[in-house]
C-alpha cells in the first residue's frame, strides 16, 4: 500500500448529511424524469444495480459468441477518478443539463471553498484548499460523478457497447476476425481516452485489462495478439501494433468486475470456485453452533453469512453447467449441522427450502 492509494474522506456534520440527502433525491428525480443520464450507466440509480450491469455484459458477450463473432471486453481503470474532477467543468455540465439559477449557485457554493488536512497520530499537516474533486463520503458525490462521466457513457463507438457502474467501466468490442476486433478496440479506446482527458480523467494503463471471449481454446486469438492503448499523439492505428510504442494492455483469462469473476469462456467456473472457497471457510462456524443453538438460530446465521454471498448476481452465473458446480454447492456447509430423520441432503431439501426461503437446488441442478 502506497501513500498515493489513500483517498481523503469528507467529515460531514449530521445536518449537512440530511440536507445532502434531500438535495440528492431532488437531483436524481430531475435527472431520471428527463432521461439525462445515459442508459449505459448503472451506478447509484433507481431500478438499476450491479447485477443488471453484469447480466448486460454477459448477455452481450454470449450473443456475439453465438453469432460466431470475435469478442473482447476491456475493463478500464481510472486514476483517482473522484479526486480529479474539475469543479468548473462539472458546473458547466450541470448548467447544460438545465440546472441553472439558484440551484446551480447552491452547488457552486457547495463544491468550492473546501479544504483538507491530514492527521497521523499527534501530527497534523497544514490546511490546503481543495480545487479539484468531489467530496468522497458524501451523499451527493456519486450523483455528481454520474453527471461528470455521462459524456463518456454516451459515446458512439463502432461495434462496441459501454457498460458503466460509476467509474467501473467495461467496453465490449466485436468483429468478424480477431484482427478486425483489435483494430476496432484500439480505435474505440483512443476515442474514449481523448474524451476522458478532455475531462481531466486519466486511464491507468497498468491496471486496465482485457479478456478475449471464446467458447473453446481453439477459438482464442493467436499467441502474438496484443491490444494497445494509443496515446493522443499516435497516428498509427491502422498499422500493426508493433509499429508504435504505446502501452500494451495486459490480457487476462478472468477478471473480477463488480464482485463477480468473469472468465474468458463465460462458464463461471472461476467465480463458483471462489464462492465455494468463501463459503467453505464458514464451515467451522456452523460446526461450533450446531451443539449449542437450535435450528432457528442456525438458519439466521446462514442467512446473514451465506445467503448474501450465494444469491449475489445469481441470475447471471446461476445458469452455469452442472459440471462446473463445485462440491460445496451440492454439500452446503450447514447441511450436516442439523439432524433430520432423513438419509441425504436431497431428501431434506424440501424442508430447507421452506425454512430458508431460498431454493438451493436452482444452483445444484438444472
Amino acid at each position: 500500500m502506497t501513500v498515493s492509494n489513500y483517498r481523503p474522506i469528507s467529515l460531514l456534520k449530521v445536518l449537512s448529511k440530511v440536507l445532502e440527502k434531500v438535495v440528492n433525491n431532488r437531483l436524481l428525480s430531475y435527472l431520471e424524469n428527463h432521461n439525462l443520464i445515459s442508459n449505459n450507466q448503472y451506478g447509484f440509480r433507481t431500478k438499476k444495480s450491479t447485477e443488471d450491469a453484469v447480466i448486460c455484459l454477459s448477455n452481450i458477450a454470449t450473443k456475439h459468441m453465438d453469432q460466431r463473432l470475435k469478442c473482447l471486453a476491456v475493463f478500464l481503470d481510472l486514476k483517482k477518478a473522484f479526486d480529479t474532477v474539475s469543479i468548473p467543468l462539472l458546473l458547466r455540465k450541470m448548467e447544460c443539463l438545465g440546472i441553472r439559477g439558484t440551484p446551480l449557485a447552491w452547488f457552486k457554493d457547495y463544491l468550492k471553498g473546501r479544504s483538507q488536512t491530514v492527521k497521523v497520530l499527534d501530527y497534523t499537516s497544514n490546511t490546503q484548499k481543495v480545487t479539484h474533486g468531489i467530496p468522497q463520503g458524501s451523499t451527493l458525490g456519486p450523483t455528481l460523478f454520474l453527471i461528470y462521466a455521462n459524456e463518456m457513457c454516451d459515446l458512439e463507438l463502432d461495434n462496441a457497447q459501454i457498460i458503466a457502474f460509476a467509474d467501473d467501466t467495461a467496453i465490449i468490442f466485436h468483429g468478424g476476425t480477431w484482427e478486425e476486433t483489435r483494430k476496432t478496440a484500439e480505435k474505440g479506446l483512443a476515442k474514449i481516452r481523448k474524451t476522458l482527458e478532455n475531462n481531466l480523467l486519466t486511464i491507468n494503463a497498468q491496471k486496465t485489462k482485457y479478456i478475449c471471449f471464446s467458447i473453446t481454446p481453439a477459438t482464442q486469438p493467436p499467441t502474438n495478439f496484443t491490444l494497445k492503448l494509443h496515446s493522443l499523439q499516435c497516428t498509427t492505428l491502422e498499422f500493426p501494433p508493433n509499429d508504435c510504442s504505446c502501452a500494451i494492455l495486459d490480457k487476462e483469462s478472468s477478471m473480477r468486475y463488480l464482485g463477480v469473476i468473469i472468465d474468458e469462456n463465460l462458464n463461471w467456473h472461476p467465480h463458483i470456485t471462489a464462492l465455494s472457497n468463501r463459503v467453505r471457510r464458514l464451515i467451522p462456524v456452523f460446526r461450533n453452533l450446531r451443539d449449542i443453538v437450535d435450528n432457528k438460530l442456525i438458519t439466521l446465521v446462514y442467512k446473514a453469512l451465506c445467503q448474501s454471498l450465494l444469491i449475489y448476481c445469481i441470475s447471471a452465473w446461476g445458469g452455469a453447467a452442472t459440471t462446473h458446480m463445485t462440491e460445496e454447492s451440492t454439500n452446503p456447509p450447514w447441511a450436516s449441522t442439523v439432524d433430520y430423520p432423513f438419509s441425504s441432503w436431497e431428501e431434506t431439501h424440501a424442508i430447507w427450502r421452506v425454512v430458508l426461503g431460498f431454493d438451493m437446488m436452482m444452483i445444484m441442478k438444472r
